[in-house]
This record gives C-alpha cells, sequence and structure tokens, in this order.
C-alpha cells in the first residue's frame, strides 16, 4: 500500500516535469492528414523497490539480473530479480569501503578497512579471500570481455589481474600515474579497428592509453609498455574538488563506449571517444553526489533529488524530489548490459523506467542544424515518425529557401504537409517560377489518385506555368530557341505521367479551353492526338479548312462514328474529295442519317454517285427514302441508268424499294415514258402499259410488255394484250404482210381467225392461205389426240377390273406349327389374322401390341358397337354385332404391326418412356 509520502512525492515529481512538447512546433495541415503529436508520457518515472532494508544502505552495484547492496552493519544482501523474494545475506569481516560488480552479475569484489579484499561466491553466502590483492587499496574496477580485470589503486597504481572462485589470480602492474585513481574504463576503439582504450581519471586528468593488446596474459601489459618511453596523453581540468566522477555510454556493446562525461567543480565535461573537438561544458549546481549517463541525458544525484539534463540542449528536463523519510541520497547507478538505473537512499531503493529518451532528440537536432549532415542526422533521430520527419523536413526547406537554394527547397517541401497554397505563394513572391513548378510536380507524385481537388489544382497550375512562359517565347519570336525546346518537351514529358493523362480524359473540356486560351494551336493538337480524342482533332482540321487532312484522319482510324460525324460537313466543304475517299475506303456509314445533308449538296453528280455507292457496292442500302432520291436523280439526268435500275429491282411490289407510286410521278414528270412503261407494269397496269408503249414508243416495247404477264396471272390477259397490238398494227397500216409477221411473233396466243375481223371486208386473203391451212391442219391434229386419250382411258379401266377380280381369288396355307411371333403360341388355337407380307398374328396379342393411343381407337369403335346392339331391336341385334365386329377387323388388320407404317413413325421414339426413365435408373443403381 502506498504511503501518503510516496503520494506526495509521485505528484510532486509529475509537477516538476517541465513539458517538452511546448516548444514543439505544430504541425502543419492541409487537409491530406491529420497527423498528431506523440504520446508525452513522462521520459524518466520513478518507482519504489518493494522492499525495507534492516540498516543504513551504503552501497549498491549491479549487474544482468542481480542486485548487491550493502548496509552500515556490514551485511550484504544479494538479490535476483527473478525471485526478488529470495535474499541472500552475506556478512562481511570488515567495514565495506567499495564494492565491484561485473557486468553480467556473476562476480562481485569487496574492498574492506585493513586492505582486505573479498570475493562473493555465486550461489553462496560465504566469501573468499583475495589474499594475492591483499595491500592494494582499489578505488575502482574494469571488467574487460578478454576475462581480466584492471583496477586503480589511491596510490595511482594501474594493475591487471583475473578473478575466479576456483583459483587464485595472477598480479601484473601495468604503469602507475601517482596519483590515486577514480575511475578506469576500457573500451574498443570507436572507429571498429583492433586498438583497444583504458581511460583512467585522476582528480584533476582523464589518461588515454591506447594500443593492441596480447592474446596471452597479461594482456595489457605490451600497450602499457609502450608509455615507458613516451608521454602520457591526458586531458587536465582544474578541480577544487577532491574528487571527480567518469561515466561512460556505450549503445549497444558495452564494450565500445560511445561517450563520456567527466564531473569536475565547474560541472560536467562531455565529449563523444575519438573526437577531436574539445569537450562541452554543462554546468550544473554544486553538491552533485553521483550521476549516470545515458544516450540523450545525465541523471545527477544530489542529496535529496535527481536532475535530468538533456546532452543536446544542456536544459533541464526533469526534476524529482525525494521525500525526507528516506534519508539522504547515497548513489545512482546503471546496469550497462540491460540500461536499468537505480537509485539508493539510506532507507530505500528506487529504480527509474526510462521511456523512448530519444522522443525529443529530433527536434534538438533540427534547432541545431545547419549542414546536410545535421538535416540527415535529425531525420534519422526522427525514427519514421510522420509527423516528426514533416516538421523537420520543413525546417530545412526554409532553410534552403532563406538561402537561395529554391530548387532545394522545393523538392523538400513537396514531401512535407505543408499548405500547397502557402508555399506557392513564397516562390511566387520571389518569383521563382522553375522552383514553384519543381514543387508543384513533386508534390503530384506523392498525392493520392483518390485526392481529386488537389490533382486538378496541380495540374491546371503547372500547365499554366508551361503554357505561360512557351506563350511568352512565341510572341518573342523565339519558338526556335533552345529554351523553347526545353520547355516544349519538359511539358510533353508532364502531361504524359499517368495521373496527368488521367486528369485529362475526364476534363478534356477545361484543358483544351486552358490551352486554346493561350492560343497554342500547336499543343492543342498534340493533345488531342495524344489522349486519342480524334473527334475534336478532326473538327479542327475542319475549321481550318484543311478538308484533305480531315479525310486522311477519318481514314486512319476507322471509326464509322467519326465518320458518321464528319460527313455531312465535309459533303458542304468538299463534296467530291468526300465521296472519292467514302468509295475507295468502302466507308460503312448510316445513309438515312445522311440524307438531308446530301440533298443539300450542289453537285448532283457526287449525290449520284455516293447513292450509287450506298445501294450497289459498299453499304446495300434498302431505305425507301435513299432510293426514291435516286430515282428522282435518275429521271432528272439519266434515262438509261432509270431503266436499269427499275429492271434490276423487279416486278414483285412487295420486294421493291423505291415507292412506285412516287415514281410513276417523276417519270411522267420529266417524260421518262419507257420508265413509265415498266412502272405500269409492276403495278399490274398491263393494258395502260401496252397502251403507253403504243402511244408514246413503238409497235416493239408494247410486244416486249405484252410478254411479261406470267402463267397465273392467265393466258387471256396475254392474249388481250396481244390482241391490241394486233389491232393497233392492222389499224395503222392495214398491212397483210406486218399482220403476218406479227401472227409470227404471237406464238400461238393469237391464230388467223382472232385478227381477221380487224380487216375491211374487201381485204385480200390470198396471203393469209397458208396461215389458215395451218390452223385447220391444227384443229385435225388435236381431234386426232383426243380420240388416242379416250382409248387409252377404256383399257385401263378394264386393267384395273381384272386386277381387283383376281385379288378376290388370293390364299394362305397355314401350317399346324406356325406360330405367333408375338406371344409364341399354336398359331390355330385362336382367331389369327394374315398379312399380305406373311406375317401373321393373333387377335388377342395384335390388341395387346397396340399403343396407348390405338387403344383409345379400338376401345371408341367397340364402344359405337355396342351401343348399335343396345339400341337395335329383336330382329336387328344380330346384324348390329357383325357390323361391331367388321370395324374392329378393319382396324386391326389394316396393316401388318412389323411392317405397316405404324412401326416406320416408332424410329425416333425411346424405348423407355419419359416418366420411367428416373425410376428404372434409381433401380439399376
Amino acid at each position: 500500500m502506498t504511503s501518503i509520502f510516496d503520494q506526495y512525492e509521485q505528484a510532486f515529481q509529475k509537477s516538476s516535469v517541465p513539458s517538452v512538447a511546448d516548444k514543439s512546433p505544430q504541425v502543419p495541415t492541409t487537409g491530406f492528414v491529420n497527423l498528431k503529436l506523440e504520446d508525452e508520457t513522462p521520459m524518466f518515472t520513478k518507482q519504489k523497490v518493494n522492499f525495507a532494508p534492516t540498516n543504513t544502505i551504503t552501497h549498491l552495484v549491479v549487474g544482468g539480473n542481480t542486485i548487491v547492496l550493502a548496509m552500515a552493519n556490514n551485511v550484504l544482501l544479494r538479490i535476483n530479480l527473478s525471485a526478488p523474494d529470495v535474499l541472500e545475506e552475506v556478512k562481511l569481516p570488515f567495514k565495506l569501503l567499495n564494492l565491484f560488480m561485473d557486468p553480467s552479475g556473476t562476480h562481485t569484489i569487496a574492498t574492506l578497512e585493513g586492505s582486505e579484499i573479498v570475493y562473493l561466491l555465486p550461489g553462496s553466502a560465504k566469501t573468499k579471500s583475495l589474499s594475492k590483492l591483499k595491500g592494494n587499496f582499489i578505488t575502482s574496477m574494469c571488467w574487460t570481455p578478454m576475462g581480466v580485470v584492471i583496477f586503480g589503486t589511491a596510490k595511482g597504481d594501474i594493475v591487471e589481474t583475473e578473478i575466479a572462485q576456483d583459483y587464485n589470480p595472477y598480479i601484473k602492474q601495468l604503469f602507475t600515474i601517482n596519483k590515486r585513481i577514480f575511475d578506469i574504463h576500457y573500451t574498443q576503439n570507436v572507429d571498429q579497428s583492433e586498438e583497444s582504450l583504458v581511460l583512467v581519471s585522476t582528480v584533476d586528468r582523464i589518461y588515454t592509453f591506447q594500443g593492441y593488446i596480447n592474446k596471452d596474459k597479461p594482456v595489457f601489459s605490451n600497450m602499457f609498455l609502450t608509455y615507458l618511453s613516451r608521454p602520457e596523453s591526458f586531458i587536465q581540468e582544474k578541480n577544487s574538488l577532491k574528487f571527480s566522477h567518469l561515466r561512460f555510454f556505450a549503445p549497444k556493446d558495452p564494450s565500445r563506449s560511445k561517450l563520456y562525461a567527466w564531473y569536475v567543480d565547474r560541472g560536467l565535461l562531455i565529449q563523444e571517444l575519438g573526437s577531436a573537438e574539445a569537450p562541452v561544458l554543462v554546468e550544473t549546481a554544486p553538491g552533485v553526489v553521483s550521476f549516470i549517463l545515458t544516450e540523450f541525458h545525465v541523471l545527477l544525484l544530489y542529496p535529496d533529488h535527481v536532475t535530468g539534463v538533456s546532452l543536446l540542449s544542456k536544459q533541464m528536463v526533469f526534476e524529482d524530489y525525494y521525500n525526507e523519510t528516506h534519508g539522504r541520497l547515497v548513489d545512482i547507478v546503471k546496469d550497462s548490459v540491460k540500461g536499468r538505473v537505480w537509485v539508493i537512499a539510506e532507507s530505500a531503493v528506487f529504480r527509474y523506467k526510462v521511456v523512448r529518451e530519444d522522443r525529443h532528440v529530433w527536434l534538438m537536432y533540427t534547432e541545431q542544424a545547419k549542414t546536410e549532415q545535421d538535416w540527415v542526422r535529425a531525420k534519422a533521430a526522427c525514427q519514421d515518425n510522420p509527423a516528426n520527419l514533416d516538421i523537420v523536413t520543413q525546417k530545412q526547406a526554409q532553410f534552403n529557401f532563406s538561402c537561395g537554394e529554391y530548387e532545394a527547397s522545393a523538392l523538400l517541401w513537396a514531401r512535407t504537409q505543408a499548405g500547397l497554397e502557402t508555399i506557392a505563394l513564397k516562390f511566387l513572391q520571389e518569383w521563382q517560377v522553375d522552383a514553384l513548378r519543381t514543387y508543384l510536380k513533386k508534390k503530384l507524385e506523392r498525392i493520392h489518385n483518390e485526392d481529386k481537388a488537389q490533382i486538378t489544382i496541380i495540374v491546371m497550375w503547372v500547365m499554366e506555368l508551361y503554357l505561360y512562359e512557351l506563350g511568352e517565347l512565341r510572341s518573342g519570336g523565339q519558338e526556335s530557341s533552345e529554351q523553347y525546346r526545353i520547355l516544349q518537351t519538359n511539358l510533353d514529358i508532364f502531361l504524359a505521367l499517368p495521373q496527368v493523362t488521367e486528369f485529362i480524359n475526364n476534363h478534356k473540356t477545361t484543358v483544351y479551353d486552358l490551352i486554346s486560351s493561350h492560343g497554342d494551336k500547336y499543343n492543342l493538337i498534340k493533345l488531342t492526338i495524344a489522349t486519342k480524342d480524334y473527334e475534336r482533332h478532326i473538327r479542327h482540321l475542319i475549321q481550318e479548312e484543311q478538308y484533305k487532312d480531315a479525310l486522311s484522319e477519318l481514314c486512319a482510324k476507322k471509326n464509322p462514328l467519326l465518320w458518321q460525324t464528319f460527313v455531312p460537313t465535309l459533303l458542304q466543304g468538299a463534296p467530291k474529295l468526300t465521296v472519292d475517299t467514302i468509295i475507295s475506303h468502302k466507308v460503312q456509314l448510316d445513309v438515312d442519317q445522311l440524307l438531308s445533308s446530301l440533298m443539300s449538296c450542289a453537285d448532283e453528280t457526287v449525290q449520284i454517285r455516293f447513292l450509287e455507292y450506298s445501294i450497289y457496292s459498299g453499304i446495300q442500302c434498302q431505305l425507301q427514302s435513299v432510293h426514291n432520291f435516286l430515282v428522282l436523280l435518275y429521271a432528272r439526268h439519266n434515262e438509261d441508268n432509270l431503266n436499269k435500275y427499275l429492271v434490276m429491282q423487279g416486278t414483285d411490289p412487295s420486294l421493291l424499294n423505291y415507292d412506285v407510286h412516287y415514281a410513276l410521278r417523276v417519270c411522267r414528270e420529266y417524260n421518262r415514258m419507257r420508265a413509265c412503261v415498266t412502272i405500269c407494269c409492276v403495278l399490274g397496269l398491263w393494258e395502260a402499259a401496252v397502251d403507253l408503249a403504243l402511244d408514246k414508243l413503238d409497235v416493239d416495247v408494247a410486244m416486249e410488255t405484252a410478254s411479261l404477264p406470267s402463267v397465273h396471272e392467265g393466258g387471256d390477259l396475254k392474249r388481250t394484250l396481244w390482241l391490241k397490238i394486233a389491232r393497233h398494227v392492222i389499224s395503222e397500216g392495214n398491212d397483210i404482210k406486218a399482220a403476218v409477221s406479227f401472227l409470227e411473233e404471237a406464238e400461238e396466243l393469237i391464230s388467223i381467225e382472232d385478227i381477221l375481223p380487224f380487216f375491211s371486208d374487201f381485204t385480200c386473203i390470198d396471203q393469209f392461205k397458208k396461215a389458215i391451212c395451218d390452223s385447220l391442219e391444227k384443229y385435225y391434229k388435236h381431234i386426232v389426240d383426243l380420240k388416242d386419250e379416250m382409248s387409252e382411258a377404256t383399257r385401263s379401266a378394264e386393267e384395273v377390273r381384272n386386277d381387283i377380280q383376281a385379288c378376290g381369288n388370293r390364299f394362305y396355307i397355314v401350317q399346324n406349327s406356325d406360330v405367333c411371333p408375338l406371344c409364341e403360341v399354336e398359331l390355330v388355337n385362336n382367331a389369327f389374322y394374315i398379312f399380305p407380307c406373311g406375317h401373321k398374328f393373333h387377335s388377342r396379342c395384335m390388341i395387346q401390341n397396340l399403343d396407348s393411343e390405338q387403344r383409345v381407337t379400338l376401345e371408341t369403335l367397340s364402344r359405337t358397337g355396342e351401343d348399335s346392339i343396345s339400341s337395335s331391336s329383336t330382329g336387328e341385334v344380330t346384324y348390329a354385332a357383325q357390323g361391331k365386329n367388321k370395324a374392329v377387323d378393319l382396324f386391326l388388320s389394316r396393316e401388318c404391326p412389323f411392317c405397316g407404317s405404324h412401326m416406320i413413325e416408332l424410329i425416333d421414339k425411346p424405348f423407355i418412356n419419359e416418366e420411367d426413365i428416373e425410376r428404372i435408373a434409381l433401380e439399376w443403381e
């Protein structure tokens, strides 16, 4: 249970920690991403260990998972942090002076009064005296990865030894500096070389010994041996204190320290190992008892509080005062392996939890950055935090901008969430158009496709900048300049970007309007081609009266919709060229939609050619309006083509593509009589057609017309037409020779007796003598043919009668062994039928073999016969029964079940009925 003093202490600790977040700049937001600053959890949180010492605590060492603390009553307590409730108590024989532990927590050495040195056995409450070390007042000790230990003494000796519980250590004095040694530390060189460093601190100096170590023991003898013949390397600082503290920090490997801090009277001197720069002074308040060093902070222990100072800003980041009930603060130590920080008071033990102490390092690096290396370090310190990285990048961009490096700042700002308009305004105020363009283009690369508004602004803005500069160069007559070429190339590259292409395809009108506003025809045409907006490109060519280029573009694209759109306009501007192109490329068009444009074309020759192509060659158009227009043009200009067209269309009114009545009216209007005759024939006005031919044309046309009626229209019609022509021929000249010639043309439709009435009474018929004889001969031949036909009919009737009589005398022989093929029972046992094919069946079997439809028919016949018997009188019953049996017999004996037509009808009928298929399939499973 937490006491009221501890609760007050925790509250005081929180209230004493200044918020570094107050110094953090706000992240600018543009609506792209709502960034959030880091959670300001305290970097160093104190936790009191649940431990109540029985006496005043004087020392504490920690390594790995083991803590050893010493109390004023000469008792050591060893605690395994994995099982903190189990305490190992070790009683010391003398007063404790110093306590040392290796980083792993395995070895613990205590120096006692009287120069006694003991080794705390692992896993035991006993100690072992290190007699060989006796007499050395050890003030500091350093554990190395090689398994050896180097320690410093109050006399200034540097000694190498080896600590182990199972054998006595060896002793090798390496060097002496004749001053009390307060701290000694081993590390490998920071440049990853094989050289080793040993740093030794006295009250006013730090010695640095550097060299190669031995593989054999003693390990450090050769390295220190070189300093016998050369002066030592050291840093000296005036120190009025009687002591000094030297602490190191190693990021990962304890054997490779990164930096050190040395406490003297004027404060902390901090320096990176291997750095040529002078140490940095961090001023501290007097009274420091001890301190530890982390990567970015130093924790200073005072008698009543702990203060945290940033190594970068040199500012205090927190201050933690302790309750007086815990007594004076004794020491602060850090586990070099696990990084845990421990603080001991006289009557309590505390542990600090370090939480992301590097959270504000990025900001401090940013505030100090001046070079590219500084900015790289600041960004690396952000640890992929997007909000922090954005702030650093904006700071760097502003720094470059203020230095006049506009292109570099544009590239950086494009990677941030800074407001688009704000940054663009900065460049415009300095009239840095190139940098602005770079910024916008790079910004576009980073925008998501879903952010349509930002894409619209950027694309239009970049295009405006390019078009403006191109327009300025054109106005100055610099279209051939290298600058113009570079700008145009960059614009082409920009327009080819996927995002820009997508935007243009979705906002073509807006983009075209922008380009048109700058009068840039070249880019307008180029863009229509690039976006495959062929309609706008062709329309532009037509507006420029470049009809040939427009037609070439249409031919190249082979798009029927484009042809359909622009042919009406092209027919007005270049009719002949347009029709020639359509015919040569066999373009398929909807002629009905083009008819009005075609009718307004001034060149009727072009109209005819287009219609002929539409009807005969390419399109095979059958629209009546198109055909009517062609009939009109033919009637006006070309009668021969009109006649050919009408003949080609045929005489079936249901198959004609033109309006017959309209065509007749047009042909009469333009006096095309031959065409009128043809149309009258189509309408079935044969007599009118012949009359028109005789009246307006000649006898040959009339005769040709009279020959056209088909057989189904009747021979009387042809006879009538030919008689009409004969009357005209005779009445015109009363020419006997012409009449005879006409009879030969009539092909027996009319005879001499038909035309004789047309002659006058006093006409000499000598020339008709042959025609009259031929007519009489024909009549005689016809009479003889009729007689022969009658004789043939009489003979055929006699043969039929003989065949009927012969059928009544046919018979078949039935053997006793004959069986019915349906039941395989002897045939003579029951009533049976014999068919002309030789098949024999029982009547009963035939009835059973009938299908459902035949059974219905048989039942109907039987029922009808039974009704007749029941309604008959007594004298008529026998006769009715005979009628019933006769009807059934006729039905059964009409055809053989095996040879009759019913068997043929069953060829495509399945053996199994559809309703039985599923049942039978289940039975077979």
